[in-house]
């Protein structure tokens, strides 16, 4: 039982990092993100 947790802690932690880069990434590319939005809603 104390392994499972373990575990689903362990991939826990694996997806707050990846989410992290993800939202990293985000952040560098916001200013294209935007125009790619804008551009999608005046379409």
């Amino acid at each position: 039982m104390l392994e499972t947790i373990h575990f689903r802690n362990a991939k826990g932690l694996l997806l707050e990092k990846e989410i992290h880069m993800q939202q990293t990434k985000a952040h560098k590319q916001k200013p294209v993100l935007l125009q790619q939005l804008q551009v999608a809603l005046l379409q």
